[in-house]
């Protein structure tokens, strides 16, 4: 008797072993490679993994004094399928009740900002993730307070991204921080340094010769579709000049960018990469720091 019993737990051990090899194997067909945390979110799928989501504390809009800016850092991989994505596309969902879009939450985050964190994709444009490869994210959003509260559910939504429904956390996840320079030490921080160190004062040797080059130039170049001039004087100084309107400023040169600074009812600050080629050309790139999409 008590060597059928063994047998019969025997089988029994064996038939629950193969059905979760089984489960085991199907799981790995479809591809599926949920990461769950102690707390039971999900924040790794096949094709999406969450980084790091921040309350931007610094952020005030001064005609909604409730909304907050929330800052999303995620990774796009792939093995299977071309993927295409962009910082715009991508949606949160709060208690399965609101939606909001990385869309309108685009350029809540200024080039001046963004460019603190350069390891994590900041754009409209669509960039394509080909099989064998990832990428780094950054979306933004615009959600109210009210709706940060503690013990809420978030989803994610993006038609882009096949399995992101999978993704699933609640909002005490979400970390605050003072401004985005602490967000970017804490998610970026080797990007972070040599961010700060193209905006650290370039040398006088630099100095002189950029000076040289700009004296008396002037470029031209499109962005937001509209035609910008530029032009440089003797002084450090320049004149924008966007369709009929022209604003005055200065610029201070630093090691990857000339600091400019303007008035137009209020003060604008932009950072214009530069570069000198082979020859010792100076080449300047306001086409992308103008560039409102990214």
């Amino acid at each position: 008797m008590k060597k059928k019993v063994v047998l019969i737990i025997s089988s029994v051990l064996i038939i629950i072993i193969a059905i979760v090899v089984a489960i085991v194997l199907i799981s790995k067909k479809s591809g599926n490679t949920e990461v769950t945390n102690e707390k039971g979110e999900v924040l790794s799928s096949t094709y999406i993994t969450i980084d790091d989501i921040f309350i931007n504390d610094s952020y005030v809009n001064k005609n909604n004094p409730d909304v907050k800016e929330v800052c999303l850092f995620y990774t796009l991989s792939t093995q299977d399928k071309n993927l295409s994505a962009s910082s715009a596309s991508i949606h949160i969902k709060i208690n399965d009740m609101n939606d909001y879009s990385s869309y309108d939450g685009f350029n809540m985050l200024d080039a001046t900002e963004s460019s603190l964190t350069p390891n994590f994709y900041y754009s409209r444009y669509v960039e394509n993730i080909n099989v064998g490869s990832s990428k780094k994210f950054l979306a933004t959003f615009k959600i109210p307070e009210g709706d940060l509260q503690g013990g809420k559910s978030i989803k994610l939504m993006d038609n882009n991204i096949p399995d992101i429904d999978k993704i699933s956390f609640s909002t005490d996840f979400i970390k605050h921080a003072i401004n985005y320079d602490e967000i970017a030490k804490t998610v970026d921080l080797d990007g972070y340094n040599k961010e700060m160190d193209l905006r650290s004062p370039a040398d006088e040797k630099t100095i002189n010769e950029v000076n040289k080059q700009l004296s008396d130039a002037y470029v031209t170049f499109f962005a937001n579709n509209i035609y910008y001039r530029m032009e440089f004087g003797t002084s450090n100084d320049f004149t924008i000049t966007a369709g009929s309107l022209s604003n005055n400023g200065i610029y201070i040169i630093k090691k990857g960018y000339l600091a400019l600074s303007y008035d137009n009812g209020a003060t604008i600050k932009v950072y214009v990469p530069y570069e000198f080629n082979q020859s010792g050309e100076l080449t300047i790139h306001p086409e992308t720091a103008f560039d409102v999409n990214q």
